[in-house]
This record gives structure tokens, sequence and C-alpha cells, in this order.
């Protein structure tokens, strides 16, 4: 490492700037660092591993100027290269017409493509392009360095003298919050974590050695002389850095986005509910910690970088984007696969919406009363989480039965629930990320009495203890050497069974103190409701929501099931990632159980008659889970099913097992497996990377009657959420759909696309080389970011992709009417589509209209809804 002698320089920073007077801190800047923390997203820890929009911060921009934007000050990507378009072309997957449609309604849109690009210029780019090895064709297209952004200092220097300043920055950053973050993995605790982070590095870099030891002189005697507060830091530290007002925004923003895992860390800090104040004095701390090391270096090698930075702009971003690189037609190639995967659904769908919604009589006006449709009984009614990986096991239901009816809900089944486990007092929000826990529900023994509790918390309690006390001792310097040579031979053996699939699947330990025989009735309990202001009245108006949102107020079965979703894996710190993100990357379980207890009251159902909801006495109400790594279904509970029902339960049941084989069976390609029976032997194996692809493929949300896609397969691409308009007066249902699931499968599906896009900045990297950071977070290897995203191996197979990156298409059966009115009261929803984040499609009255925010509903012409013979060759060979 090349490094500069310094001279010694006087005290850098005026007394005024360390008095942290808040006047010193002028309004600009304060406005400054505002807009920079908007721009970010939060990051949920691993046990709550919520699916975000990497791009949260900016879907008040159109695609491209976001693009545009990011590319100002970071080298994140998130468009595809042209090497796996030309791969998407070879393989006949992506048309000339796909791409002459794309221009059109580009064009149509409003952005002004047509004068820029045309289609024989995207087939001559990418005729240029070299083929490119399917194994590594869209896995690294974030590699190479954006040379016209702005730079840190620490990157200047860098690259003119070849160090590597910026990672060993990082390093120190990653370092400090994940000791200040930590939540009990550490052995010994960070002194300074009641403090606030920026004081609490610099108390610790007070006497911190580390980067004096590397080559960088004065570091302590320079922290010494900062100031106390972080906005009185970044003031003094901008201006050493001799950076002018007008380019703040910009250095701040490189700043951040400098360490997007980190940032999003911080920010997520303030979505908690002890945090009241938008203005985080952490995330502040953040960028004054990472500048600081920028200033000293500057100081110690008196180095200061006076590099251009780019400008901003207003005005057409495609225009910009063709005279600088090849995005344009990249993003042009995008839209042209978003048409190829849309022209592939439509035309499973024409002939089924075409019978349905043709047949049906003229749609209600918004805010007439709409005409209820009669349903014919059915033997099973079955609600599942709109989870794309729920579509197959459905699908296979329906095949061995054609009399279980199934529906398509958000997975916490609309109830808002804090879940406690027994023992514990507090316990995981179990509703999605846009939602806030309405009131705790603790966990239980059914039936058992205030003694069997206090003394099954009791064992649980001393059981735990036990086992804190035990790893400690492994971890401990005294005994970590010793206990390695004691038990060394038999963690071996544990090991191997681990890797054969014959061990343990209860990794959480859940039973801890319980009694076998009362393990079966450990459930949700009811009790504290009313205490919490959740009276009966509440119940039922909350029933009556649930009811209404699945699409269930009539002509019930004897057997109504739900069924929620869990993934079993072991030694996988991204698990929650494969859980219920309904559910807050948690269990379905607990939902399910408490949901049909809620709807077997006696006193709930009195009160759903007031609802217009009468219940027969014969229906009875069982929860059910679905294990998406093994596909089998386990039901809860049955030892309350009534005598006269215990028929229908087997029944249910050997259509479930049945099912779940027929799942598996078709799995079977995708998971490179030889049998069905690898997929329960991958939950338990502790070396597999690929125990299930969790929502890989995820391309597209439908609201609509099961009727419109019964016949179809789907291939678990798909979120499906019952919907009949017919049955929603007012449109209040397709508002919450349209305003919750609809945004939290956007979320999910930009996680998977920012993923492989730039898997680098907004991915984890290889499984095989994560390190759990204070029990909160994921390093890739032993430093670096805090990585905010999907590891490579829930992505790519090792010889493709198993998850193609397209924006998500909603397909909403409703008038079009309903849908824009809903679209216009809702500025988010107006953004993510205005802005071309989300593609809409409307179904009504067997035809389909594409939504676009510039020209209105337009129909999809014929030829749309049916396939195309695929003219690969021709792009290829021009």
């Amino acid at each position: 490492m090349r490094t500069l002698v310094a001279a010694p320089t006087k005290s850098l920073f005026p007394q005024s700037a360390r008095s942290g007077d808040a006047a010193y801190l002028g309004e600009e800047l304060r406005e400054t660092l505002q807009k920079v923390k908007q721009t970010i997203p939060p990051v949920w820890p691993l046990d709550d591993f919520v699916a975000v929009n990497p791009f949260l911060g900016l879907t008040s921009h159109s695609f491209l100027k976001a693009r545009r934007f990011l590319q100002m000050f970071s080298d994140c990507e998130s468009l595809m290269p042209l090497t796996y378009y030309r791969s998407r072309v070879d393989a006949g997957h992506l048309t000339t017409d796909d791409i002459a449609v794309a221009l059109q309604e580009l064009a149509k849109d409003g952005l002004t493509v047509a004068d820029l690009i045309t289609a024989e210029d995207i087939q001559d780019l990418l005729s240029a392009t070299a083929p490119e090895d399917a194994r590594t064709a869209g896995t690294q297209p974030s590699a190479k360095r954006n040379g016209h952004r702005t730079e840190l200092l620490s990157e200047v220097y860098d690259r003119v003298f070849g160090t590597d300043w910026s990672t060993v920055f990082l390093d120190e950053v990653s370092r400090c919050c994940s000791a200040h973050y930590d939540t009990g993995q550490a052995i010994w605790q960070s002194p300074g974590k009641s403090l606030p982070l920026y004081q609490a590095w610099r108390s610790a870099a007070l006497s911190d050695h580390r980067l004096e030891v590397l080559g960088l002189s004065g570091v302590r005697k320079f922290v010494a002389q900062l100031p106390h507060t972080p906005e009185a830091a970044i003031n003094a530290l901008l201006r050493q850095l001799e950076i002018e007002p007008h380019q703040w925004e910009a250095t701040l923003l490189c700043t951040a986005w400098s360490m997007p895992g980190w940032s999003s860390w911080v920010q997520y800090q303030t979505q908690k509910p002890a945090c009241c104040d938008d203005y985080s004095e952490d995330f502040v701390g953040l960028l004054a910690i990472r500048l600081a090391y920028d200033a000293a270096l500057s100081r110690a090698f008196r180095f200061i970088s006076r590099s251009s930075q780019p400008a901003g702009f207003t005005g057409n971003a495609a225009k910009y984007l063709l005279t600088n690189d090849d995005s344009l037609a990249r993003y042009v190639l995008l839209k042209a696969s978003e048409v190829a995967w849309r022209r592939n659904i439509v035309s499973e769908l024409k002939d089924s919406t075409s019978t349905i919604l043709a047949s049906d009589e003229a749609s209600p006006d918004i805010g007439q009363a709409p005409t209820v449709p009669s349903m014919t009984p059915a033997t099973v009614q079955m609600v599942f989480c709109i989870d794309v990986r729920s579509e197959r096991i459905r699908r296979n239901l329906e095949a061995v039965e054609n009399s279980i009816q199934t529906f398509g809900f958000a997975g916490f089944f609309g109830v808002p629930i804090e879940f406690a486990r027994l023992g514990e007092s507090t316990g995981s929000a179990q509703v999605p990320a846009l939602l806030k826990p309405r009131f705790r529900v603790h966990e239980g023994i059914r039936g058992a009495d205030e003694r069997l509790h206090e003394q099954t918390r009791s064992s649980r309690q001393q059981s735990r203890l036990l086992r804190t006390a035990w790893k400690g001792f492994q971890a401990s310097a005294s005994g970590c050497f010793g206990f390695v040579e004691a038990v060394g031979v038999f963690s071996g053996l544990k090991l191997l069974l681990k890797s054969v699939g014959s061990g343990k699947t209860h990794t959480d330990h859940e039973h801890d103190g319980v009694e076998k025989l009362h393990r079966d009735r450990k459930a949700p309990l009811l009790d504290g409701l009313v205490e919490q202001g959740i009276t009966i009245e509440a119940q039922a108006e909350m029933a009556a929501s649930i009811l209404k949102g699945i699409g269930i107020t009539s002509d019930f079965s004897r057997l109504v099931v739900f069924c929620g979703h869990q993934s079993t894996t072991a030694n996988n710190p991204l698990k929650a990632a494969l859980n219920c993100g309904a559910c807050g990357g948690h269990s379905g379980e607990p939902n399910a159980r408490f949901a049909a207890a809620l709807l077997n009251q006696p006193a709930v159902r009195a009160g759903l008659i007031e609802h217009g909801i009468n219940i027969p006495e014969d229906v009875h109400f069982l929860a059910a889970v679905h294990n998406t790594t093994s596909d089998e279904i386990d039901f809860f509970d049955i030892d309350e099913v009534p005598a006269s029902h215990e028929r229908d339960l087997r029944d249910l049941q050997g259509w479930s097992k049945t099912a779940a084989a027929l799942t598996r069976n078709e799995r079977i390609p995708s998971l490179g497996s030889r049998n069905a029976d690898d997929a329960s032997q991958f939950a338990k194996d502790w070396s597999e990377v690929r125990p299930e692809w969790g929502l890989a493929g995820n391309a597209a949300f439908i609201a609509a009657p099961r009727s419109m896609t019964l016949k179809i397969n789907l291939d678990g691409r798909s979120f499906l959420h019952s919907y009949d308009y017919r049955t929603d007066d007012g449109f209040q249902v397709l508002e919450q759909i349209m305003t919750a699931p609809l945004v939290v499968a956007h979320w999910i599906n930009m996680q998977y696309y920012a993923s492989v896009v730039d898997n680098a900045h907004f991915g984890s990297g290889s499984k095989t080389i994560h390190n759990v950071v204070g029990h909160f977070g994921v390093l890739s290897g032993n430093g670096g970011d805090l990585t905010t995203g999907l590891a490579l191996q829930s992505l790519h197979d090792g010889t493709e992709l198993r998850h193609e990156p397209l924006r998500l298409l909603a397909i909403i059966a409703a008038p079009t009417s309903a849908i824009e009115a809903i679209i216009g009261k809702h500025s988010l929803l107006d953004d993510l589509l205005t802005n071309d984040w989300l593609q809409l499609i409307s179904l009504q009255d067997g035809m389909l209209h594409r939504y676009s925010a510039a020209t209105g509903w337009e129909r999809l012409p014929d030829s749309e809804t049916e396939p195309i013979r695929s003219t690969a060759s021709a792009v290829a060979n021009h």
C-alpha cells in the first residue's frame, strides 16, 4: 500500500463545531440529510426477514430515471446485461415480435424511443454481443465500475494510487455496526451499546490503533477533534473535504449507497415502534463515520479530490441513456421480456375468462349493489396463502378431488397479531410489513389450568437457561479448546447424521419444557383478548372481515380449512425468507390456528349474523400448515373436530397426502432430485444449499375468481388472490387487495429482481461463505457490507437462472373504473404504475385492457392473447 507522509497540522475544527450548537447546522444540510435518508429502504433482521423493494425510496421516479439517479452516485445496477438477453433470444424465449410490441407500448406510455432506437438497432446490438455461457449469464452484471459518477475521496485515492482504503473503511464501518447492534451473539458486548451509533464509534475510535497500524497516521488525534454530534461532524467534515453546498446531496448519497446494507439496517431502526422520530440520529451518525474516514485519509496524505461531479437532469431519460451506453436497448429488452411473459399467461387465461365474464350481465357501476352469484357447496373449502408455492399444491388438491374448493388470501388470514410463544412475554409480528399488530396472542396448552401452565413455563425456562449456559461454555475462552478435544468426535457424528437427512427437523426447540402428552394441545389461545380491547363485537367484526376478504360468506362446506405455510430447512440464516411474507417472515401456523379457533366460537358466530353472515352449526373450521420444502400438509387441533366430521377429516388427510406426492414429483426436475423423497431429506440436510426454490420465478399477481385459473398450470409463478367483484359492494375488498397484498407481492418481486440483476449490492452472494452477524444479519465472508437480499443459490442452479428478472404483472378481474378510482386515491399505487415499477391488466366481460398512465386503458389486441411462432433465429442471425 502506497502512503504519503503528512506534515503536522493545526487543530482541524473550530470550537463552535465541537460545541454541537444547533445553530451551527444549517437548515439546508438538515434538509439534504433527510432527502438522502428517504432514498434508503429498510432491511429487516434475520428472524423477520421481510422482502422489500430495494428501490423503494426511488419509486417516485420513473424506472429509467431512477436508474440514472442511482448511476450518478453509485455502481448499483437495475438492468440485465445484453449478454443475458442474447441468451434469452438464443433459447427462443424472446422474439422480434416482442421487441416490436415493447417499442410500441413504450411510445404510447410517453417514453419517446422511436426516434432514438429501433428494433433493427436492438437486433444489431444483440448480434454484436458474443453469446455467453448460460452458467454465468446475468449473475455478475454489476462487476464493472461506473466511471461517470460521484466518488468518495477514498475511491479516488485508491484509483490514483492503487490502494484499497475504501474496502478497509467499509470493513471498519461493518465492525463498528456489527458490535453496536449485536443482539446477543457476541460474548463480550460493546461498551457503547447504550450510546447513539456515532458517539459509540467515536468513543471506541479514540483508543483503536488498527488504522494507524495499517498506515493511516494520526487517526485517534483526528477523531478526538471531531464534534460530539453527528450533524455538526458532517458539517465540519464536508468543509474539510472542500465539498461545496451544491455537491452535498451527491456526496452524501454516494456515502450512503457505498454501504447500502448498513444504511438500510440503520434505516430499519426508525421502523421500530420505540422510534418516533423520522429523523434518525443513527443514520446521520453512520454517514458521519464514513465521511470521517475519508477526511482522516485526506488529512494524513494531504489529498483533496476536486473531480467534477455529474449534474442532475430533468429531461428525457431515454435520450440521456442512448448517448451514454446501451441501457436504453436493455430497457426495451426488459419490456420485451415482460411482453413475452404477458402473452403466455394471457393466452392461457383467454378461454376461461371469455367463458365466465362474457356470460356475466352488464357490470354494476361503482356504488350499486352487485348481484351475488350462487356457489355450489363443496366437500371441503381450503384457504391458502397467495404465495406462488401454494399454486401447485392447490392445483393438485383440486385434481385429486374435484369437490375441494380452494381460495387464495393473504397468509396472515386477516388477523393482525403479535404471537408470544409459551413462556415469553413478547413475540413476533405475524403481519405484513405494511401493518402493525393490533393485539397480542399468547401460546398455551388448550384446556390446561394455570398450575400446568406455570409448571411448563418454569421447565421451559430451565431447559433454555441450561442450553444457553452450555453454548456460552462452548464459545468461551476457557472452554472452547477443551470442548473440541472432548466431544469433537461426537460432533462429527452429529454432522454426518444431518448430512444424510437423519437430524432433527425442529431446530428451534419449540417443545422445550412441554411434556409429550401435551404437545398436540400447544396452541394460540383466545384468552385475554377482551382485556386488550378486542371485545366479542370486535372479534365478530374481525371474523366478518376475514370471510368477506376471502369471499366465503355463504354456502359453507362442512370443513373450512385455513392453511398457512412454512419452510423447514437446516443451517440456513436466511430461512425466514422461505417462510410466509404475510406473517412477517414467520410460519403462518399461529394465524391459521387463531383464525379457525375464532370462527369456531359460538359468540363470534352469533355476532356474525349482524354482519349478514350465518354459519350453519355443522360447519367446523380447521387449521393446517403447508410445508413448502416437503409439500406435506399438517392439520392441527384435530382432537376438537366433532365426531360427525371425522370421516371428512380422514378423506381430506388422504387427499392431501396424494396431492403432496404429486407436487413433489412436479418439483423433481427443478430441484435436480433423484426422486420425490429428496425434498423431505433436503429439509434436514445442513449442507444443502438449495432445499427449495422459494418464490423464484414469481412474475404475476392475479386477483380473480378461482374458476378463471382452475384449469391452468401456472407453474408456481403467480400470486393467486381470490376475488369476485360481483360480491364486493363498494369495492372495499378490491381496495384492500390493491393497497396491501399487491404491494407486498410487488416488494417480493422486486427483491428477487434486484437480487438477480445486481447480487453484489442487493443480494447476499454465496450461501457457502455466509457469516451471521449479531443474530440480525449476514456478511458475505468476514467483512464488507451487510447483505440485504437473496443468495445466488436461491436464484441460480449452477447451470442457469431459476428466476427470470421481470417486473410484476398484476391481473385484476374488475371494472376498469373501479381499479382506476382506487389508483387515484393512493399515491403509492399511482407512483408504481405511472413510473413503470408495476404492470397492470384488467379483466372484464371477457376483455383484457392494459393500464397506461399516459393513455388510460388500452385493449390488448387479439394477437396478444394468442401464442406466436418464435422468431429467435431471425434476431440472432440479423
